[in-house]
């Protein structure tokens, strides 16, 4: 049987470089010849592929942290621009008296967000109108005016083109008595 696949000009997958082809036939026989290349190539590989792609993990037991250490890790992470609600919540009743839960924090946080931060963004992201004063004299006036009366002239004339090539009448409604 190999005789004949080098006859065929089919001699992949006899090299220790090269995988087995697949060619749509017996694939029995395939099946075994790409398990001994792939071995060959990589063990780990081969683990992999009858196995799944995770790696196992020792579990190990996570530390809790206690709710008042995340709440003051997460106050100090906050930017100079919460400096000010991070001071007040420090100074509140419920933080002193270690009844200030973490969701408690967060909805705090996003209250203040809402309110004062996007507040003070929209303030700084308005833009002022300002128009151009024109230091020209009435005469550039003037001539201005000419120049868009031409462009009037022109838009009207190439208007007009194009109601002819349309057959519109200027009453809105198309002339059909060319089309009869």
């Amino acid at each position: 049987m190999a005789s004949t696949s080098f006859k065929n000009n089919n001699n992949e997958g006899l090299s220790t470089t090269c995988p087995p082809l697949f060619n749509g036939t017996n694939y029995s026989y395939w099946k075994n010849k790409m398990k001994i290349w792939i071995r060959e190539q990589d063990m780990k590989v081969w683990k992999v592929i009858q196995q799944g792609d995770h790696v196992p993990m020792k579990t190990s037991t996570t530390k809790k942290y206690p709710e008042r250490e995340i709440i003051t890790k997460v106050l100090r992470s906050l930017t100079s621009k919460w400096l000010s609600k991070a001071n007040a919540i420090v100074e509140g009743v419920h933080y002193q008296s270690g009844t200030l839960t973490f969701d408690q924090l967060r909805g705090n946080l996003i209250t203040y967000e809402i309110t004062v931060l996007d507040a003070q963004n929209g303030e700084n992201k308005k833009k002022s109108l300002a128009l151009k004063a024109s230091s020209q004299e009435e005469d550039s006036d003037e001539n201005n005016d000419g120049e868009e009366y031409q462009d009037f002239a022109l838009l009207m004339k190439q208007f007009n083109k194009f109601a002819k090539k349309k057959n519109f009448n200027f009453k809105g409604k198309k002339n059909t008595s060319k089309m009869l």
